[in-house]
């Protein structure tokens, strides 16, 4: 028995604080309850019961009691903080912040009820006012590592990435013993495609502790960027072993059985993830994007619209509201699809940098000014005479993961994905004049792609890199590499165009959330294009149109195939069989048989899509059915 008397009331307060700090809640309350019984009217002792109660899980209790205290003590910011956390544990976030806005008032110096306003704000969609909160929290209190973190994270949801990063890696310089602090760093540099620093960050995370399954999913992520696909199943199922039961964990694997093709696997295993897990968003949306969705699917339907109903992170609500426009796409229900669709789009706009019109224009401009033909045949000399790479390129959507999903079908050839490796390399040569490119940087650059492709592939005759943007690099391609062979994939504009504003793409594609932005996107993509037809010699580069490929099929695969320099096989009419890892959004595409339904897409949005029109009117050239006219790229 506890002993609580008016003499030694003080001690046995202590004594109840101890106990609470030790996490014998339980015990700490009955102690509470005893000097309340001696004197119900002391605040701090309220508090504190209150607090016990909270982490008992109690919650309308703790309330009432936060309140018996703030009713004696009206000015006691304390009560007012810990009153926010517990109606933040309820869901309650706008009494919560009304609550921490109380302690702050009481208490302009209170750096942890500005934290706490920050993830309250948070929580109700106002990130961009959380911000102000956290950085108020900072200024009170230097090395504030979880308001650090904190603001870290709002940055990121915004798109303020290298902000973001460079708070999340003050926060592990200020105490780097928190395995949380580089989970969260993790998530930036992943992001930012930053997959070698991402990975050290998570792993960092877990020598601080082992167990730790969120950053073993996370680590999972990279490693699945890094087409270390096993290696990525295997962290999964580490989480699984520490946590059975760890949602996120059956969810990753269900992407990963995604990439493979095998899709009754993926279902069971999204499946899974639900029951563990009802409100896990990234499982919900793996189902829609590993099947078609019919109006038969009222469980889907309904969970969908239940969890948009609730106030969801923004990420989730992106992922959520793509894959229900999807959902209805497949249904046929046009007008539904697209208002899921515009309202995606209007949340990434939130998280993304804004697409700089002039500044894309720009970078087009120095492409065609560094490498005009002359230069380009200069810089050629230093360049490596191999024929195994093989670049496909054009507007994301316009059908690269199928042209490679088919060349990949031969058995010489090796399907390599999206590398970075040429986007990286010219940003190093940016502010460099083609002229003062030298020899020897050609040539290294030329020596370490070879060697990149040989880890990936050291047998294939061929090795295809599909990265659709680097039709910006191909002045620096043919420069080192200028026997590589081009493949350009070209679209229906209208078709291409819709097909990326459908898609939840990363927050580097800053064009893909307006449809103004598409537009001038692509006509600069076109501008570039059409350069190279004329910088780069004959027999370089073929061009594919998307519409033409899956209309005849074996036409366009024997050209592509003889193209590269090598012996037709039947195998590649047979692409949809074939087992290899895809990560792009066309992974499930590319496991069915070629089919022109998506061709005219554009003609059943065309009320919704007007500055897309441009396209159609201003533009001319090919690619489109009877009744107008619209441009391809390059066309």
């Amino acid at each position: 028995m506890v002993d609580a008397t008016p003499s030694n009331a003080g001690a046995q307060f202590k004594s109840a604080q101890r106990l609470q700090a030790n996490g014998e809640f339980n015990r700490a309350i009955e102690l509470y309850n005893k000097l309340l019984a001696i004197d119900p009217d002391v605040p701090e002792v309220l508090n504190n019961l209150g607090n016990a109660l909270r982490d008992v899980g109690r919650l309308d209790d703790a309330v009432a009691i936060y309140r018996r205290a703030l009713k004696i003590k009206p000015n006691f910011s304390a009560a007012y903080n810990n009153l926010g956390l517990a109606q933040g544990r309820m869901g309650s976030f706008g009494d919560a912040l009304e609550s921490y806005r109380h302690a702050v008032s009481v208490n302009p110096d209170f750096a942890d009820a500005y934290n706490n306003e920050g993830n309250a704000l948070v929580n109700l969609g106002r990130t961009g006012e959380a911000i102000s909160s956290y950085r108020k929290a900072i200024a009170l209190r230097t090395g504030f590592v979880e308001a650090q973190t904190n603001l870290g994270n709002a940055l990121r949801d915004l798109g303020h990435l290298e902000e973001a990063f460079e708070w999340q890696k003050r926060a592990c310089e200020c105490n780097p013993r928190i395995p949380e602090t580089y989970y969260n760093c993790g998530n930036v540099l992943l992001d930012l495609l930053r997959l070698d620093e991402a990975h050290d960050a998570y792993s960092r995370a877990l020598k601080l502790r082992e167990n730790y399954p969120r950053a073993l999913v996370a680590l999972a992520r990279v490693m699945r960027l890094k087409a270390q696909f096993a290696e990525a199943e295997e962290a999964c199922q580490r989480a699984l072993r520490i946590e059975p039961k760890f949602a996120e964990a059956l969810s990753f694997l269900g992407e990963l059985k995604t990439d493979a093709g095998d899709f009754d696997d993926a279902l069971e295993l999204f499946g899974q993830a639900i029951e563990r897990d009802p409100s896990l968003v990234a499982a919900w949306c793996g189902i829609a994007r590993c099947r078609q969705i019919g109006p038969e699917d009222v469980q889907w339907r309904d969970a969908a619209q239940r969890l948009l109903s609730q106030s969801l992170p923004i990420r989730d609500e992106i992922a959520l509201q793509y894959a229900v426009g999807k959902a209805l796409n497949d249904c046929g229900e046009w007008e539904q699809a697209f208002v899921h669709y515009r309202r995606a789009n209007e949340l990434t706009r939130k998280c993304a940098a804004r697409y700089d019109q002039a500044a894309f224009a720009s970078e087009v401009k120095g492409v065609i000014d560094r490498y005009n033909r002359r230069e380009i045949t200069r810089l050629s000399a230093f360049g490596v005479e191999s024929e195994r790479p093989v670049f496909i390129v054009g507007m994301p959507r316009s059908g690269t993961t199928l042209a490679e999903q088919i060349l990949a079908s031969h058995p010489c050839v090796f399907g390599a994905g999206e590398l970075s490796f040429w986007g990286e390399a010219a940003a190093k040569l940016t502010a460099k004049q083609a002229q003062s490119i030298t020899g020897d940087e050609v040539a290294r650059f030329s020596m370490q792609y070879l060697m990149q492709i040989e880890k990936l592939s050291p047998d294939a005759w061929r090795v295809v890199d599909k990265m659709p943007l680097n039709y910006l690099n191909l002045g620096l391609i043919h420069a080192a590499l200028p026997r590589a062979r081009i493949i350009l994939m070209s679209r229906n504009a209208p078709d291409v165009c819709l097909s990326i504003y459908f898609q939840n793409f990363s927050v580097a594609h800053g064009y893909a959330t307006d449809l103004n932005d598409l537009v001038h996107f692509y006509q600069q993509s076109i501008k570039v294009i059409n350069y190279w037809r004329s910088a780069l010699p004959d027999g370089i580069l073929m061009e594919v149109p998307y519409e033409n490929l899956v209309q005849d099929p074996e036409f366009w695969s024997r050209k592509m195939v003889e193209f590269i320099g090598l012996k037709w096989d039947a195998r590649c009419l047979d692409f949809h069989k074939t087992r290899r890892m895809v990560i792009t959004p066309s992974r499930w595409q590319v496991r069915q048989q070629a089919s022109s339904a998506s061709i005219g897409r554009w003609r059943r949005y065309e009320q919704f899509v007007a500055p897309l029109m441009a396209l159609v009117t201003d533009l001319g050239g090919t690619g489109c059915e009877s009744g107008g006219s619209a441009s391809t790229l390059g066309g």
